[in-house]
């Protein structure tokens, strides 16, 4: 019975330990230690944070113009700043592994569909300040307030453009190839 409750531990074992020991690509093992499980504090997460703690208290209201799917959780085309963020704008743990991405590969070019309130754009953007950054964004009001963000954070390599996908899309990628990292 002792050999058979050893066999059932290791066979726990072997099902729950996933770590970057089982990984033998060189490549995956270092992007696996050096950015995926890396817990490193970053000098931007807390400027970026603080914008989003602000923002998180916001009671702006944006009319939406929806060019995609629609929102599941409204209705309304109505919705303030907060809703925006909360609904729209991924997790500071998704957006600093973006940044943590962004930072290891150093992308030259960075498109982005789907601005939103520009936090995500801000992680992917300061991981590397020469970078040609475009970012494109369906409703106006929207862009104007990812615009604002990035003034106030002081970016320069952002280029922002608002309207359809569809319309924009084709000559972005014609006129700036090769596109280095893409998010959507």
């Amino acid at each position: 019975m002792k050999k058979l409750f050893l066999i059932y531990n290791y066979f726990v074992y072997l099902f729950k330990s996933t770590n970057e020991h089982g990984v033998h690509s060189p490549f995956v093992y270092d992007l696996l230690t050096t950015v995926i499980y890396n817990k490193t504090d970053y000098y931007v997460y807390k400027e970026i944070e603080l914008l989003r703690e602000k923002l998180k208290h916001s009671t702006e209201t944006v009319s939406c113009i929806d060019l995609g799917a629609g929102s599941h959780k409204s209705g309304s085309s109505t919705r303030t700043v907060k809703q925006l963020l909360h609904y729209s704008v991924k997790p500071a743990k998704y957006s600093q592994l973006l940044f943590r991405l962004a930072n290891h590969f150093q992308p030259e070019t960075v498109l982005e569909l789907g601005t939103s309130l520009g936090i995500t754009a801000a992680y992917i953007a300061k991981a590397n300040s020469k970078s040609n950054f475009i970012t494109i964004e369906g409703c106006p009001e929207i862009a104007a307030i990812a615009k604002r963000n990035h003034s106030e954070l002081n970016f320069t390599n952002v280029q922002m453009m608002v309207g359809n996908f569809d319309t924009l899309l084709p000559d972005i990628i014609e006129k700036t190839k090769p596109i280095d990292f893409v998010f959507f």
